[in-house]
């Protein structure tokens, strides 16, 4: 009987079994990681009440109305919130530099 042949086998099927566990370990860790990365800014956008802020801000830049866009607060979970809030990911090219809250 030749265990050389067998031997050769078992070391493969252990390679394969310490193989797959890393990987599955691998893809763990990435997934753990980018739910952390995700935490903070998809909540917002994942309620109904961030959805409403959203589009009342992108009504406000398409209105051109910078008293709303750029002074209004909306409350979000005990969190105040304005439209230049980047987790909000709107696009508009209003420029609140130079306009002034009162």
């Amino acid at each position: 009987m030749n265990k050389r042949g067998f031997e050769l086998a078992i070391s493969t099927v252990v390679v394969i079994v310490i193989s797959v566990s890393v990987l599955i370990g691998l893809i763990f860790i990435l997934q753990e990681g980018f739910e952390e990365f995700q935490s903070g800014t998809k909540p917002i956008l994942e309620s109904i009440e961030g959805i409403a802020i959203k589009e009342a801000c992108e009504l406000s830049c398409l209105a051109e109305n910078k008293i709303n866009y750029c002074c209004k607060e909306f409350d979000y979970d005990s969190e105040k919130i304005f439209c230049k809030d980047s987790r909000l990911e709107i696009a508009c090219d209003l420029d609140c530099a130079e306009f002034v809250c009162e």
